[in-house]
């Protein structure tokens, strides 16, 4: 809040838009990451292929 109040009295807008209030956020060293769907869908797909894996060794094992 502080960071977004210093903003304010330095740009002179009480109301800054979206894009500005990303920059103060990066300015305190947010950064983003990666996308949670790429994420998710990476981690979905390792468990998956790790769940195939077993399911041959355990046929494997029967036979």
């Amino acid at each position: 809040m502080q960071a977004m109040d210093a903003y304010k009295r330095s740009s002179g807008r009480m109301f800054p838009t979206c894009s500005e209030i990303l920059e103060v956020l990066r300015d305190l060293g947010y950064q983003q990451i990666g996308k949670p769907a790429e994420t998710a869908d990476a981690a979905e797909s390792e468990i998956n292929a790790e769940s195939d894996t077993e399911s041959e060794s355990e046929e494997a094992e029967e036979i």
